[in-house]
């Protein structure tokens, strides 16, 4: 088909052709450089043209920028403003400006976009595995690199399909991230368990409850500092899971604003909003926390403001998760516990409740995760005498009929049917 031509400003040509194989191409040049992009899948010919005729009058405007020309900064940058910042959490948007922000602009962000390739992705992966800690101290986890790669991946394919592309192809195609070595999971030992809790019902701190309601309930840190008192079921004994805590970094006006803020906000899955039922003796205890909480409010009087937290600082605001963690940290201390976070608390109550025979897909529920492959795939190391034990009931169902002793059962009906006979019958004899 003849080609079809669009308008012409100085120094400037463009084309659109429908290829044999049913594609729109449209072609320009800028700056002495040849261009090509395609009709989306149901465009038509005068839609492509439109397209084309506005890269050529923003190129007549001095206002085009070729997709070879735009940095990895600037590419990333507006990526996020235009397609990340209004369609995800806050604290999801916090994460890839971190990605994009701390780990790729100062590496990649003065290459062009047209000149990445799979070597110099490689390149930076490798790099990123073996000294990519913003601290200094050694390599971004196998965790941190798969989703710096999945951030990117994800980037990428959003170029691709711009108008017209920026990428004609993915660099990170065949690019290799270090293997996941499975870490030990830190699990407290009964023993430790005892320690912890006696720790807790000597401390100081009102909050350090939280630390054992944690313990027996499997809640992420965010959730246990989110929960409410309306989330509190009087009736069923049941605390419902409907918001998290998170500090996410914001946008500032100016230099002299705060990067970063606390939000409530509601939990990443829908399956990580659950209720939870609580056994009595938790529920006796959390009643007689909330007996305590009125009276410090009373003490707090007029300074004490009001946002029905469950778990909150003397006050009634909200409390860091980080400050959560470093009470926990001085009553690990003081328990004589080593190398334990405040999400050792969780895979012990996981491990616990599979000890004692809770069901894979009930832990999965409680736990709030998505699908109980993966409880099962975290917290296998559990099982073994789990397995054991319920093979063992098995034995109930076996029969006890008396069985012929003496000669093999088997071997003797072989020998009689085998029409060779004579070689089975030495194999046997020896």
């Amino acid at each position: 088909m003849a080609q079809k031509k669009t308008v012409k400003p100085q120094n400037t040509k463009g084309s659109v052709t429908v290829r044999n194989d049913g594609r729109i191409m449209a072609r320009y040049t800028f700056k002495g450089r040849r261009y090509t992009f395609y009709g989306e899948p149901g465009e038509t010919v005068e839609d492509v043209q439109l397209k084309l005729e506005k890269i050529l009058l923003d190129i007549k405007m001095n206002s085009y920028t070729a997709p070879q020309f735009i940095t990895v900064e600037k590419y990333f940058i507006d990526w996020l403003t235009t397609y990340i910042y209004p369609t995800v959490r806050k604290s999801t948007y916090a994460s890839y400006e971190d990605y994009v922000c701390n780990h790729i602009i100062p590496v990649l962000g003065k290459k062009k976009m047209a000149d990445l390739n799979k070597r110099n992705l490689q390149e930076f992966f490798n790099e990123k595995a073996s000294n990519g800690r913003l601290d200094g101290n050694g390599g971004l986890s196998v965790k941190s690199l798969s989703n710096l790669y999945n951030l990117m991946h994800y980037a990428f394919e959003e170029a691709i399909r711009e108008d017209p592309p920026i990428l004609v192809r993915n660099p990170l195609a065949g690019v290799r991230l270090a293997k996941d070595t499975a870490k030990e999971m830190r699990v407290l030992t009964l023993q430790e368990q005892r320690r912890l809790e006696e720790a807790v019902w000597v401390s100081a701190d009102p909050n350090a409850f939280g630390i054992l309601f944690t313990l027996y309930t499997g809640l992420r840190i965010g959730e246990l500092l989110g929960l409410m008192w309306n989330d509190v079921n009087r009736e069923s004994h049941t605390i419902t899971i409907h918001r998290t805590v998170q500090r996410v970094r914001i946008k500032r006006k100016k230099p002299s604003d705060p990067k970063t803020k606390i939000v409530l906000e509601k939990p990443k899955t829908k399956t990580s909003e659950r209720t939870l039922p609580l056994f009595d003796e938790l529920w006796t205890m959390l009643m007689e926390f909330e007996s305590k909480q009125r009276l410090r409010k009373l003490i707090a009087g007029s300074a004490y403001e009001e946002r029905n937290l469950i778990f909150c600082n003397p006050l009634g605001h909200v409390i860091e998760p980080r400050t959560f963690e470093e009470t926990f940290n001085r009553l690990v201390k003081k328990a004589k516990i080593e190398n334990a976070t405040f999400h050792t608390l969780r895979h012990t109550f996981a491990t616990r409740a599979l000890e004692r025979g809770m069901d894979i897909h009930v832990l999965s529920a409680i736990l709030g995760h998505a699908q109980p492959s993966t409880t099962l795939n975290l917290y296998c190391h559990s099982l073994p005498n789990h397995k054991t034990e319920s093979m063992n009931k098995m034995q109930a169902l076996f029969s006890k009929k008396e069985r012929p002793s003496g000669e093999a059962i088997i071997m003797p009906d072989l020998r009689a049917k085998s029409p060779k006979n004579e070689l089975v019958s030495n194999v046997v004899s020896g």
